[in-house]
């Protein structure tokens, strides 16, 4: 499930670089939104649905999954 979440999550990135023209390196995703580091520049994840409709599933190994040190 963590690799899907993952996955998800990196194709919403790329959805919202496509739309800004940005490199996806300068966004990172918060509460439900897609953000610009170093501008005010937001998208809610269903605003960017349908760009990201159009881009190519990641692939498990473009990935990177984040730790969970909370859960034994």
């Amino acid at each position: 499930m963590r690799e899907a979440g993952a996955i998800a999550r990196l194709l919403l990135l790329r959805a919202a670089a496509k739309e800004w023209n940005v490199d996806v390196n300068q966004l990172d995703t918060k509460n439900g939104q897609v953000i610009q580091r170093d501008s005010s520049k937001k998208k809610d994840f269903g605003d960017l649905v349908e760009t990201a409709k159009t881009l190519p599933i990641p692939k498990a190994s473009e990935v990177k999954l984040k730790t969970d040190s909370s859960s034994i």
